[in-house]
């Protein structure tokens, strides 16, 4: 045997069933404990899979029965099985309650009779396997034996129906081949279906005409009401009619949308109490229980029967059984054995039912598992766009003699599309905050006009390049918002941004800020292409983004919109999106609640966003003062002290913590700059023993924490490890020098 070739082998066959490591259902727990032998043979008759029973009946333990073929395991048995199993890889066809006969356990002596079915398992149209059903008649003679023993299973009729004059003639008793021959075909029959209407349906025709002349199974839904799952008649419409009937006269009354009838009879009376229930003399009956009773003299029914359909005592349903005419009455056989039918009727349903949740579930996870791989498409697409034109520009830059515009032009390229790549890894961070739980903001009374007045000036000049037109509408005196001016910030543009980027020309974007009672209202509406109606409830998901006219995706991650929503949940507020479809423009409503405390402007975040070049920034001279900065990076180096040095301070580079301690012992810097992750001594090492030192020594030397680590928790520890300020990288060169500035006392 080639063991990779049958492992493969099993992994095709194990796909094709929908096994649980694949499906995420409780396939083995089924398998394991059906009252049947069971087993999966591949297209060399060796196992893949076998249930305790099968083996138990073969004589050894599951695990020796894996790789071996029938004819190893069962040899005796193996004969009067092959041709059959022949028979269905031939033709595709199961076969059904073939008699097989054999010794078994090999060498045992024992003759074993069984009930077997055999059904092809299915690769799309490549049959790679069989499916084996086996049911020991010896073993359910026995069982039945001694069921009749302790509870009476074929007595004809209890003591209160003989003494009935008007009781229906007693039912013939069922010989045990019959039932035998019922019940290995209800296992198998019930083993094969993976929906709750099929293996409904494959009850309802086993019971018809064997057990009943019609049969409708019903199953409780979500709110507890029953809906007809399967029906069968015996005389052709009759299905029809069964169904036309039943939607006629509910098992619930009208008058009562939660409650069921209290007269109820058939299936509604077992629903209600959970209990079997045998009708007779139907054509007598008058009809006080809302027309369940007229329901079945309409059908002609002489005799019904019905039972629950339960899974671990919980009532899932009710089959009903009805015979029509003249046809005897039904006896306490017959109820035994719709009983066991219905026992392993609900085991299949059960099955059924977790199997289609289990592909819900699946479908669902493999449609995330989609948007996820084409987000990473997506963000592979945007990263490398403005790396391309880094690249590209710089250089042209470095080979080629430019005019003093067009050298200034390349830099303005380089330096935008480098903010856009920042942009879209702060985008990505934030998203990983969200899924962390860990996105915080640090809220104030925050004045929202001023807020919003720095988002749009920041969207005007790309709004200007397709001549749209931007109205501002604030309404005055507006109470203050408690919130993270910055957050708010990042909302505001978001919404704006996205406004402009789906309008085409000439279209017009409509800022407007009101105050309704401790409310206020933020809306930002367009003109531009809108939004689907399927597209609508989706427009907040991570992973989702539109299309643009031309059908090709706008530029960007799409995940503005759900951060933006979800900083707005964090400052108590919503954010919801309207449109009335494609080329009708949309609207982005945000409601956040007024701040009872004193109103205070907003911080200067704002005034970063709309001075966004390093020539807008405020001169500042660091003439004079001495900067030691750290960093393992050559060229992160060579920047920071270029930015510096370009204003006037004294640079002094550090590669490692050991050199920078050094360096600070004999060159008493006025302020360090460090990163965090270098390989030795990291940058908390070097704070933490730089703090020991005495003032005179540097101990006491104000330092910046420069570094890509820029989460909140990262910020946290770098204040508590010494450091006096956290700057995340990238930054810019004239905040850098805001910031030495400022810790230098040259800026307040």
């Amino acid at each position: 045997m080639h063991t990779q070739e049958f492992s493969a082998k099993s992994s095709a066959m194990a796909r094709a069933l929908g096994s649980s490591a694949d499906q995420g259902w409780p396939f083995d727990l089924v398998f394991k404990n059906a009252p049947v032998g069971l087993a999966f043979l591949d297209c060399q008759h060796r196992f893949v899979a076998v249930n305790d029973l099968l083996a138990e009946l073969h004589g050894c333990p599951p695990p020796e029965h894996i790789g071996r073929t029938l004819a190893e395991v069962a040899p005796g048995l193996w004969p009067a099985m092959a041709l059959h199993i022949r028979q269905v890889m031939e033709t595709g066809e199961p076969v059904l309650d073939a008699d097989v006969r054999g010794e078994s356990p090999p060498g045992s002596g024992q003759q074993r009779c069984c009930l077997a079915s055999f059904l092809p398992i299915r690769n799309g149209s490549e049959i790679i396997g069989i499916g084996c059903a086996l049911v020991d008649v010896g073993r359910v003679r026995t069982l039945h034996a001694a069921h009749e023993a302790d509870e009476g299973l074929f007595a004809s009729f209890s003591a209160e129906s003989r003494h009935d004059p008007d009781a229906p003639e007693p039912s013939r008793r069922l010989s045990s081949p019959r039932i035998l021959s019922l019940l290995g075909r209800a296992s198998a029959d019930l083993w094969a279906p993976s929906d709750v209407g099929a293996a409904a349906r494959a009850l309802a025709r086993l019971l018809v005409p064997e057990l009943a002349d019609f049969c409708v199974v019903h199953l409780l839904n979500e709110t507890g009401r029953p809906e007809l799952i399967a029906a069968a008649h015996a005389i052709a419409n009759g299905k029809e009619r069964l169904e036309e009937l039943d939607a006629r006269y509910p098992a619930l009354g009208e008058a009562s949308a939660g409650a069921l009838t209290p007269k109820a009879s058939g299936y509604a009376s077992t629903i209600r109490t959970g209990e079997p229930e045998i009708l007779t003399h139907i054509s007598e009956a008058g009809a006080e229980d809302g027309g369940r009773i007229a329901r079945l003299q309409t059908l002609d029914a002489s005799t019904v029967l019905t039972v629950p359909l339960r899974v671990q005592r919980h009532l899932i349903g009710a089959i009903e059984l009805g015979r029509i005419g003249a046809s005897r009455g039904y006896g306490s056989d017959d109820l035994h054995l719709a009983q066991d039918l219905a026992e392993r009727a609900a085991i299949a349903i059960d099955r059924a039912r977790l199997f289609t949740a289990a592909q819900r579930e699946r479908a669902r996870a493999e449609e995330g598992s989609r948007l996820k791989d084409e987000f990473l498409a997506l963000v592979s697409h945007e990263l490398r766009t403005p790396l391309t034109a880094i690249l590209g520009w710089t250089r042209v830059l470095r080979t080629t003699t430019m005019t003093p515009d067009k050298e200034n032009r390349a830099l303005e390229i380089v330096e935008r599309n480098a903010r856009s790549q920042a942009q879209l890894i702060e985008d990505l961070l934030d998203i990983a905050r969200i899924a962390s739980g860990k996105l915080q903001i640090e809220t104030a009374a925050v004045d929202l006009p001023l807020v919003v007045e720095g988002a749009i000036e920041a969207v005007r000049a790309p709004a200007a390049a397709k001549n749209l037109a931007i109205e501002l509408a604030v309404e005055p005196s507006l109470g203050a918002v408690l919130g993270d001016a910055g957050r708010l910030q990042q909302v505001v543009w978001n919404l704006a941004s996205n406004a402009v980027k789906f309008t085409p020309e000439g279209g017009r974007v409509q800022v407007s800020l009101v105050q309704h009672g401790d409310w206020v209202d933020l809306m930002v509406s367009d003109t531009g292409q809108g939004i689907r109606e399927d597209l609508l409830p989706h427009v907040f998901e991570h992973f989702r983004q539109s299309d643009g006219p031309s059908g090709r995706p706008i530029n960007g991650l799409g995940l503005g919109l759900a951060i933006s929503r979800h900083l707005v949940e964090l400052h108590g507020g919503t954010l919801v999106a309207e449109s009335d479809g494609e080329g009708q423009g949309a609207t982005f409503r945000v409601r956040l609640p007024v701040s009872r405390s004193p109103r205070r402007t907003a911080p200067a975040v704002i005034d970063d966003m709309t001075n966004s070049t390093t020539a807008d920034a405020p001169s500042v001279r660091l003439t004079g003062v001495r900067v030691l900065v750290v960093d393992d990076s050559p060229d992160a180096l060579d920047l920071l002290s270029a930015a510096l040095e370009q204003a006037g301070a004294q640079v002094t580079a550090a590669a490692n913590a050991a050199v920078a301690l050094e360096r600070i012992a004999q060159d008493h810097p006025d302020v360090l700059i460090s990163d965090i992750a270098m390989p030795g001594r990291d940058g908390y090492a070097l704070i933490r023993q730089l703090r020991t030192l005495p003032p005179e020594q540097g101990g006491r030397t104000p330092a910046v924490a420069l570094t890509a680590h820029a989460r909140a928790q990262d910020r946290t520890r770098a204040l508590l490890e010494g450091f006096d300020l956290h700057a995340p990288k990238p930054i810019d060169p004239a905040e850098l020098i805001a910031v030495v500035a400022r810790l230098s006392g040259r800026i307040p």
